[in-house]
């Protein structure tokens, strides 16, 4: 992984090195998460959070054939492809219109009859309207990972219309997540002082509340989506060739100030960052953190996922509902573009591929 006095960014996908360094500040990801993977083996998390859009123009990059110092890939890795290939031939990365009719219909239900509540019925439309913000971050965040066709304005029409959230945004912010979860230089997730310390700090940087913070977690997390609307606000009124979510946030907020009363509209955004807050933390934050590694050629894509992840299992339709397949994170980091209606199918299959391969699939009951 890149140090400051090596001038080049420089990676493997495949076979062949590629030399990122003047491409890298157009890179939509930003630059900082391609310095991360300076001299890696960047192929499966290069396939795992792209479009074929963006794998089809990977030709276009200078790039050079391995050396015959360089080592073959691990059986792991290999193993990895080859369940890949196997999952895609038998249809697991299709998406199902049906189900996401489904899914989008509850979410157009909760929404809809809560601003119809919001002024006879207001704890009611607070809930209602909460659930459906909720319940749209992970319909939009599975559409914002999508390769299928339409996705692209599904993502855009659920996140910006019902959230409020670039989905543009939404993605520069992720992706680093999936590439290098836990890690506390790169993860943006975990990185949280002085509100949350989810690592001991240096003592310099300790904050007096930390010693509180179990205390003040819950009521906390009912500011993210706060927090996710004015960060996203921000980056998609600065960033260029944006108008297309500008418009559609700014309907979000016009029809939401017009039809409901702004304090059942900030009660709802409230109980819809605590109901994202309580699920998202359970999956990491329990899992070991890393520093970047200080060595070339140490990441494993598919170990990292292993170590810094914990399924939560849950026994009821309704409760899988609400946690919207992130209760199924494992699977979800290591095929982010399939579908989440598919996740719990996978576990069978990601357990035997643990098993054959020696590693640790951890998974708890979800509210333990």
């Amino acid at each position: 992984i890149k140090r400051k006095e090596q001038p080049e960014v420089r990676f493997r996908i495949d076979d062949r090195w590629y030399d990122v360094t003047s491409w890298a500040k157009f890179h939509p990801g930003g630059d900082k998460i391609l310095e991360h993977f300076d001299g890696e083996d960047a192929t499966d998390v290069f396939y795992s959070i792209h479009s074929t859009n963006a794998i089809n123009r990977l030709q276009h990059l200078k790039s050079e054939p391995l050396s015959e110092n360089d080592q073959e890939r691990t059986p792991l890795q290999k193993n990895f492809r080859a369940l890949i290939d196997d999952l895609t031939k038998d249809g697991w990365f299709k998406r199902n219109i049906w189900a996401e009719i489904g899914l989008t219909g509850i979410i157009v239900t909760l929404m809809i009859s809560g601003m119809i509540l919001a002024q006879s019925f207001p704890l009611i439309a607070i809930v209602f309207m909460g659930l459906a913000m909720q319940q749209a971050g992970w319909l939009g965040h599975s559409f914002t990972h999508a390769r299928s066709p339409g996705s692209y304005w599904l993502a855009r029409l659920l996140s910006c219309l019902v959230n409020g959230i670039s989905p543009r945004w939404w993605a520069e912010k992720h992706c680093a997540h999936h590439a290098l979860p836990n890690y506390v230089e790169a993860d943006t997730d975990i990185q949280l002082s002085p509100v949350f310390y989810l690592t001991a700090p240096d003592p310099k940087d300790d904050s007096y509340f930390r010693r509180f913070q179990h205390i003040y977690a819950l009521p906390v997390y009912s500011l993210l989506y706060y927090s996710w609307r004015h960060q996203s606000l921000v980056y998609a009124w600065s960033v260029e060739n944006n108008a297309i979510e500008m418009i559609l946030i700014t309907i979000h907020y016009s029809v939401m100030f017009t039809l409901v009363p702004y304090w059942v509209l900030l009660g709802a955004i409230a109980f819809g960052g605590f109901c994202v807050a309580v699920v998202v933390t359970a999956n990491h934050q329990s899992e070991e953190f890393y520093s970047v590694p200080e060595s070339k050629g140490s990441y494993d894509f598919v170990t990292a996922q292993f170590t810094t992840t914990r399924d939560a299992y849950n026994h009821t339709w309704l409760a899988r509902w609400f946690w919207g397949g992130m209760d199924t994170q494992l699977e979800h980091h290591l095929f982010p573009f399939m579908p989440q209606y598919y996740y719990h199918s996978l576990v069978p299959i990601l357990k035997q591929f643990a098993e054959e391969n020696n590693l640790e699939y951890r998974t708890e009951p979800a509210w333990d």
